[in-house]
């Protein structure tokens, strides 16, 4: 790993926040603060910090601070202080750590209550203070991955409580790297299901020493002021661990070792950059493209005189996949169309190409349809690479009369939203032809 430096505030506790440099180069990594008033600094095991760029940051299994006593007119004073840790998390995406090597990992969800709902048909196991712990469980490439739901009963009333734990048992010992590349990937795919990134609240990292599992280490993420939105039903989720528990265990062991492939796990990062915002920009747009170009190229054998480009091959591709699994639910007629559009407006906003169709791509509610259309085959065909029944899923939400999932809804408007789109498109092309302009 490249070191890295990062400039920031840091909460360092009792309501002390101080300047500091967060240095990250594997074991000599360190968090540097200054400007501490007086000489004893607080100490937390969790620190938590705001980059100068705006990336949240957290600190877990910190040591006290090693403190530099300075003296200012006759008085002792805290110059500078070095604090140690386990592991740093920089935002969503980046996790460095020293070499420790790991045993068991759990880590809590905040906002999945929805997901693994108190009525889900799903083994039922006794805690020890008498609660109901409702429990999957997926043996996986690299361990048993467990997902725990708490659910607290009285006379009247029966609840799931706020978190959702993942536990990771590893087969072999791993580096936490690695931990938070698998925990990074199941925090994806469940939003991806839900369309509502849950968030991640609580880590734990134990390791065995002497044949005993034994705690490194953990930290609680600070909370937001208000608690955050719950997803869709369970019945509008894509894979359901209620009314397919057997399909949603197939999803997440494929999911996982999927992770084993890196042009797989960089596509799939890609594609969480822009999904989970709500505003349709032309930098979504191009993200989604780019994510379908990590992916490996496709090894159909095209028309010798076809003239798509590799992007459109890739697309076309893995759009099939997704058209023959939805071909009894709906017609996507126009929808090579559409990705044509699609690759065109990538163009347009990245070399200046295809000018003439500016007026669409302009358009908020035009780009929304071709960047939902790229999102859409983008992430079917990944979940149906990993086993994924598409059907079960289509059949609940069009019993429910579901479209939470923007899935659910962009399937029930394709028809007329693309329609209306390509007569546009249409248009455009006879006024450009009236003008006597080249295509």
């Amino acid at each position: 790993m490249k070191a890295q430096i990062h400039y920031g505030k840091f909460d360092m506790g009792a309501e002390v926040s101080v300047p500091g440099k967060l240095y990250l180069d594997h074991d000599a990594s360190e968090l540097l603060v200054w400007e501490c008033n007086g000489t004893n600094l607080p100490y937390q095991e969790t620190i938590f910090g705001v980059s100068s760029h705006g990336i949240r940051i957290t600190l877990l299994g910190c040591t006290a601070p090693e403190i530099t006593v300075g003296v200012h007119n006759g008085k002792e004073y805290c110059f500078e202080a070095v604090v140690k840790f386990k592991l740093a998390l920089l935002g969503d995406e980046h996790f460095y750590e020293n070499r420790e090597e790991i045993t068991v990992a759990r880590f809590s969800f905040e906002g999945l209550t929805s997901f693994f709902g108190h009525n889900t048909r799903k083994r039922y196991k006794k805690s020890d203070d008498g609660s109901t712990v409702l429990s999957h469980c997926a043996d996986t490439a690299y361990g048993d991955i467990r997902i725990l739901s708490l659910v607290e009963h009285s006379r009247s009333w029966s609840g799931v409580e706020e978190d959702t734990l993942v536990e990771v048992e590893f087969n072999e010992k791993v580096f936490a790297d690695k931990v938070w590349e698998i925990v990074r990937n199941l925090h994806f795919l469940f939003g991806l299901c839900i369309r509502n990134l849950p968030k991640l609240i609580y880590v734990e990292v134990r390791k065995e020493i002497a044949n005993e599992d034994t705690l490194l280490f953990s930290g609680e993420e600070k909370r937001g002021d208000d608690s955050i939105k719950d997803g869709p039903p369970v019945n509008d989720s894509l894979a359901s661990p209620e009314f397919c528990p057997e399909n949603f265990t197939k999803v997440i062991q494929q999911w996982i070792a999927k992770i084993l492939d890196s042009n797989w796990n960089t596509a799939t990062l890609v594609f969480f950059d822009c999904f989970f915002s709500n505003k349709f920009s032309p930098e979504r747009h191009i993200i989604i493209c780019n994510a379908f170009y990590q992916l490996p190229a496709c090894d159909r054998k095209f028309d010798e005189n076809t003239t798509l480009t590799e992007l459109s091959k890739i697309v076309s591709h893995r759009f099939e996949k997704v058209q023959f699994e939805l071909r009894d639910v709906v017609q996507f007629d126009q929808m090579e169309n559409v990705i044509t559009l699609a690759i065109n407006c990538r163009n347009f906003f990245v070399h200046g190409q295809n000018k003439r169709y500016s007026p669409i791509f302009m358009q908020e509610e035009c780009r929304q349809l071709l960047t939902s259309s790229l999102e859409f085959i983008f992430a079917m065909s990944l979940l149906l690479d990993c086993g994924w029944n598409v059907k079960d899923w289509i059949q609940r939400f069009q019993r429910q009369l579901s479209e939470r999932h923007p899935f659910s809804s962009y399937i029930q408007r394709f028809p007329f939203k693309s329609l209306s789109l390509i007569r546009r498109k249409d248009e455009i092309d006879r006024k450009t032809q009236g003008l006597g302009h080249e295509a």
